[in-house]
């Protein structure tokens, strides 16, 4: 657990709306993983049987976890036309972007990481308590 009263560049909150750009789905090869209720649900939203869903759509991560499958360009398999076409299930590592700890080291990496996307420095302001619990979410997810 990030220790809350620690000092951070973000103290004072980051702003951040997601603007369903895709950015995040198609950047550099990289895996999405996710818990098996989370796969669960895809595959519900699918209308598709658990096991006929893990066969098309996950992989074997390292330390037998399972990811979503990427495409050959290493967009996510599930962004179609630049959207998310499974945005209300996401998993939750989606679901905490950009508030990951390898983006949160440093003021520089959000900046870096802004200049990808457009909803870092927009939207809603979260606190540094939100932002916190995010990255816990991510981290023990």
């Amino acid at each position: 657990m990030v220790n809350i009263d620690r000092t951070y560049f973000f103290d004072d909150g980051l702003k951040f709306g997601c603007t369903q750009c895709g950015h995040c789905c198609a950047c550099a090869p990289g895996k999405v993983f996710l818990t098996e209720e989370e796969a669960c649900s895809i595959a519900g939203f699918l209308k598709l049987d658990p096991e006929a869903f893990r066969k098309e759509y996950l992989v074997t991560a390292p330390f037998s976890e399972s990811s979503l499958r990427e495409k050959p360009d290493h967009d996510c398999i599930f962004l179609v036309d630049r959207k998310c076409s499974i945005y209300d299930v996401r998993p939750e590592q989606c679901r905490t972007y950009p508030f990951w700890f390898g983006i949160l080291r440093t003021p520089e990496g959000w900046a870096k990481e802004g200049l990808e996307c457009p909803g870092i420095g927009n939207g809603n302001l979260f606190t540094k308590e939100e932002i916190i619990a995010r990255c816990d979410m991510n981290r023990t997810h």
